[in-house]
């Protein structure tokens, strides 16, 4: 019997373009400073990484909002807004 972890795949935001997975947990992570990563920065690259989901996307430590418009703040917009189910695990 294979493992199950044999079917996990472990991608960084840039490698995982051109691929799709049926859940996809996306954790965002702050850099040595504890600024935001330079990825969440970049809206291409957070939607690259936003769009690999086929069924479950999960989004794990999401930072706060900052006031900065950026796509972090969008998606706080979107749950706000009920678009978007959310639940904590806390």
């Amino acid at each position: 019997m294979p493992s199950v972890m044999s079917e996990v795949l472990f991608h960084t935001v840039d490698t995982c373009q051109g691929h799709e997975a049926d859940i996809v947990i996306l954790s965002f992570g702050r850099d040595a400073a504890g600024a935001r990563s330079s990825f969440m920065k970049s809206f291409n690259r957070v939607n690259v990484a936003l769009t690999r989901a086929k069924s479950h996307l999960i989004l794990a430590r999401i930072p706060p909002k900052d006031g900065s418009g950026d796509i972090i703040d969008k998606i706080h917009e979107e749950v706000d807004q009920g678009r978007w189910p959310i639940g904590n695990l806390d």
